[in-house]
């Protein structure tokens, strides 16, 4: 089992996408007086498929990704308005980043 899901990242994202009221008014402090650049550019349009596709998963698929087959990957691109090859793209870059934080987890004592 993953360290963390792609519930996570799909919580992750719509947070980023829609900010409170209180994120706006740090990241407008911090543009203002210390030119800070935000978080995210304001073309955010690159992250709408993503977060189609993880709205498109079930929760359990989202909890173990490693679970989708051939047939679940069809349904989640029907259901998000995606190609395939954008639904096992987005889950071939979860796995690398699980893997990445697995191992660097793993090395700490």
């Amino acid at each position: 089992m993953p360290l963390f899901d792609l519930n996570s990242v799909r919580d992750t994202f719509h947070q980023m996408l829609h900010p409170t009221w209180s994120q706006k008014l740090f990241w407008w402090i911090a543009r203002t007086m210390f030119g800070m650049q935000t978080p995210l550019p304001e073309d955010r349009t690159n992250y709408f498929p993503t977060l189609a596709i993880l709205d498109s998963m079930t929760k359990a698929e989202r909890a173990n990704p490693y679970s989708i087959g051939r047939s679940q990957v069809a349904r989640i691109a029907a259901g998000s308005g995606t190609e395939k090859w954008m639904v096992r793209d987005t889950l071939r870059t979860w796995r690398e980043q699980a893997r990445m934080f697995e191992q660097h987890t793993r090395r700490r004592p």
